[in-house]
């Protein structure tokens, strides 16, 4: 039996035991943070209620800088596989010009990533804090995920802060940013592409300026916490209204 059949198989099981425990018989709403994560949960046979998406929200600080800053390059997450970290230093290998990668993060590959490519700044666990100041620091920050990521939180803090992403078009990333316009977008696992757009940005100060005015933008307009949380308490009050 191969990963995709058996993971299929597990679905199924799940799915058919939760029917018979009836364990979603009380729920009156599903929330999905992307469209992505919504789709799949309308394919799921034991969710007949309604399913809405509400994105995450972000808490925004006052007035970042959005001026373009040449220190260094960044990935803040886990250290794992799914996260495509070898396909962001493999693009940074292709680069003409080169400024510090600095990643950021703790996890099963660390060590292993450490060994294998000198040329990389591993900072291992950084605080909130410390997270926030790379970012502000960074010319840019790069989410190369290769899995279906739901709604990275690392996308929107950047965002948040006034700072270009290129991410992956993978999961409900593309939710996320507008490629072009709030960000830079790759095909996920695609070394060249996304070195291509790396030497993009690298190349382009007014170009960064631009994407990361126009992704504190979309943060400020539709991700914002206030913005969630304001949403949030009328799905309640709603259910709260509506007879059983």
């Amino acid at each position: 039996m191969d990963g995709s059949l058996a993971h299929s198989s597990v679905l199924s099981m799940e799915a058919y035991l939760h029917r018979w425990l009836r364990s979603y018989d009380d729920i009156d709403l599903y929330i999905a943070p992307s469209r992505f994560l919504a789709n799949l949960m309308s394919r799921n046979s034991t969710i007949r209620k309604p399913i809405v998406v509400l994105p995450y929200g972000v808490e925004l600080e006052k007035n970042p800088s959005t001026e373009p800053k040449d220190s260094h390059i960044l990935f803040f997450g886990r250290m794992s596989r799914e996260k495509g970290i070898e396909t962001l230093i493999h693009a940074y290998e292709h680069l003409d010009r080169k400024i510090p990668l600095k990643i950021a993060g703790d996890g099963p590959l660390l060590d292993r990533l450490k060994s294998k490519y000198k040329n990389v700044d591993f900072l291992g666990y950084q605080e909130k804090a410390s997270i926030r100041k790379l970012i502000r620091d960074a010319a840019f920050v790069v989410v190369p995920s290769e899995w279906f990521e739901n709604f990275p939180m690392a996308v929107l803090e950047t965002m948040s802060l006034g700072k270009p992403v290129i991410a992956s078009d993978t999961g409900g990333i593309p939710e996320q940013i507008d490629d072009g316009k709030s960000g830079l977008l790759f095909e996920a696992g695609n070394t060249s592409a996304l070195a291509g757009q790396m030497k993009r940005l690298l190349s382009d100060r007014e170009l960064r300026s631009k994407l990361g005015r126009e992704a504190r933008k979309k943060v400020q307009e539709q991700y914002s916490l206030e913005i969630h949380c304001r949403k949030l308490i009328e799905l309640y009050e709603k259910l709260i209204e509506t007879p059983s």
